[in-house]
């Protein structure tokens, strides 16, 4: 298991950005495979985008995406609950403000 260190953010956090980490959740390797868990806010093995709609880790190999996001790219994210993503729902096109 791997303790991560980064930021958080949930859907009602509004347009806050957090300059300095605020959030700790753990990465653990089940059979040859690494999963992301956060206790605190009850996120258990979900898809690694879907952990990336409320987690930034310091280390970005920790994304666990297949295409590494930037810090810019997780703050500047329309702010929406993992659940949209658990649901397999997409944003198509652009996302602007």
């Amino acid at each position: 298991a791997e303790l991560i260190i980064g930021y958080g953010r949930s859907p009602d956090d509004a347009s806050v950005t957090v300059e300095v980490p605020n959030h700790c959740w753990a990465a653990v390797c089940v059979e040859g495979r690494w999963c992301l868990l956060d206790c605190t806010w009850k996120s258990f093995c979900a898809p690694p985008f879907a952990f990336f709609m409320q987690h930034f880790p310091l280390q970005r190999r920790w994304q666990l995406l297949p295409e590494l996001k930037t810090k810019d790219d997780f703050w500047e994210m329309p702010r929406y609950s993992a659940d949209f993503a658990l649901l397999g729902l997409e944003i198509d096109g652009p996302i602007q403000s």
